[in-house]
């Protein structure tokens, strides 16, 4: 194949997986709201089926403001105050990453937090639909 019918299949066959996937997660989550519904209603935890068995685990979540937000920056100054922040703070990789990757600390700092990790190659294929190119003049 050449370059173009390459990209082309490569286009078609990502176009193809993301309606299939589509299609099913929006048919699992229907299903999974009514499996939801019956095991409450029915106060089961286990539903048998013909081959699986199928566990339900239903469970209370409590939702906290988003990142980057005014309400999250009180509450972890909140926090903070409190002397709690150590209980729940925790080491965020990425951005550390970025740190690293970007060299933004001195050399002897960089130097030592790289003993924790390594470099890994990734590999993503990205399609974008074409955009038409305009060639404007000078003048």
């Amino acid at each position: 194949m050449n370059q173009t019918e390459l990209v082309d299949k490569y286009s078609e066959l990502a176009g193809k997986k993301k309606r299939i996937l589509d299609e099913i997660e929006r048919e699992m989550n229907k299903l999974k709201e009514e499996i939801v519904n019956y095991a409450k209603e029915n106060d089961v935890k286990i539903m048998f089926g013909s081959n699986k068995n199928l566990y339900v685990n239903i469970l209370k979540n409590f939702k906290f403001p988003p990142k980057s937000s005014e309400q999250r920056n009180i509450l972890e100054s909140l926090l903070k105050e409190l002397n709690r922040w150590g209980e729940i703070s925790t080491l965020d990789t990425f951005a550390l990453n970025k740190i690293v990757l970007n060299e933004k600390w001195p050399v002897d700092v960089l130097e030592r937090v790289k003993e924790f990790g390594r470099f890994e190659e990734i590999s993503r294929l990205s399609l974008r639909d074409k955009q038409e190119v305009v060639v404007r003049g000078f003048g």
